[in-house]
């Protein structure tokens, strides 16, 4: 079990959820993750960005889990079907969002995506004004993401381990906290991400690196991105 306990930033439950449906995890959920069908009663991290198939959005509960943060293949997990939520937003482009904008599941990867992550990210290239046929969620607070929330590590990380090396000052230009969910990406890969979070951080003026509670499972990350949490109304 491990044994890091800090909660993450914000609950992803919000005075405005509404219907919750308990189904059973098919895979590793982070809290707030929109998920999809994993087969009978069963749910799944959203995978590709051209999916309108979410069913709503995993919640938090007050249980103990291998990785806390994450629901693990066979526990329940209780998802909102309506209303709001704190959703994990994350930025590819150097663009801010608004209040408003329509979200989709975030696209991160050139290649095919078959990685589990249920990240959201504006809607229609850019356009997040505009509802288009796979919009998730609709925006409902000013979120400033841009590309300082996203780097390259200072070197390849190595898969297995639990350390990324980071070029000094970046953790503290990407607004990085102990606690926070993050994403490592490889930009053009098919296993193309994975959402870990932090556990510590170190930054002596010449080097930096980022302690993360879940083994490394990106082969070939390209960069490392800020996950934010915003209130999100769920659209179907």
């Amino acid at each position: 079990m491990a044994t890091f306990t800090i909660a993450p930033p914000r609950d992803v439950r919000t005075a405005r959820t509404g219907a919750v449906k308990t189904y059973i995890a098919g895979g590793r959920i982070p809290f707030g993750a929109a998920v999809i069908r994993a087969g009978a009663g069963k749910v799944k991290a959203a995978i590709l960005e051209d999916t309108d198939l979410v069913i709503g959005f995993a919640l938090e509960d007050e249980e103990t889990h291998l990785y806390s943060g994450f629901y693990e293949s066979g526990e329940p997990v209780p998802v909102a079907l309506t209303g709001t939520v704190n959703g994990l937003m994350i930025a590819i482009d150097d663009y801010d969002l608004l209040e408003g904008d329509y979200l989709e599941v975030a696209d991160i990867t050139s290649g095919t995506n078959t990685s589990e992550l249920g990240l959201l990210a504006e809607a229609g290239n850019h356009a997040g004004e505009t509802k288009t046929l796979h919009t998730v969620a609709q925006l409902l607070e000013d979120l400033a993401l841009k590309d300082e929330t996203y780097k390259a590590p200072a070197s390849t990380p190595t898969a297995g381990t639990n350390t990324i090396a980071m070029t000094s000052g970046d953790p503290t230009i990407m607004g990085l906290h102990v606690g926070d969910y993050i994403l490592i990406r490889d930009s053009d890969g098919n296993a193309a991400g994975q959402v870990n979070r932090i556990t510590a951080i170190s930054d002596n003026g010449s080097t930096a690196s980022l302690t993360v509670l879940i083994p490394i499972s990106v082969a070939a990350a390209d960069y490392v991105h800020a996950i934010r949490q915003a209130e999100v109304l769920i659209v179907k």
